[in-house]
């Protein structure tokens, strides 16, 4: 229920933006690894079709993470970003996207993406 505004959020630090899904076997993989940098860095995530928001919130729960969500239940969102593949991450630093990456990406992966934009 609450507006996220990226362009504020990366004026001052660059903000990890995490397109992942429930049902993504390779975000299985990933989502911890975002988890960890969302502890030290700005990160927004979007989960694409993946239910409910009871569902997801269940989801997140049962997994221990912490990372905020917005909830893409009809891909609108991910669509508007021209997602086609989960996970897909973007770095964003001053309303720019700086760095884009698809598929498994390790947390030093992240990190450096994030440190280098």
């Amino acid at each position: 229920g609450k507006t996220v505004d990226l362009l504020a959020m990366s004026q001052d630090k660059p903000v990890l933006v995490y397109f992942w899904a429930t049902w993504c076997s390779v975000c299985s993989t990933v989502s911890p690894s975002v988890d960890f940098i969302s502890d030290g860095y700005q990160v927004v995530t979007v989960a694409l079709s993946s239910g409910a928001d009871e569902r997801v919130q269940r989801y997140l729960a049962a997994k221990g993470y912490d990372f905020s969500v917005v909830n893409d239940k009809k891909g609108l969102i991910s669509r508007q970003w021209g997602i086609s593949v989960t996970p897909t991450l973007f770095v964003v630093n001053k309303g720019e996207i700086s760095f884009v990456t698809t598929g498994f990406t390790s947390p030093l992966g992240m990190w450096a993406r994030l440190l280098l934009s």
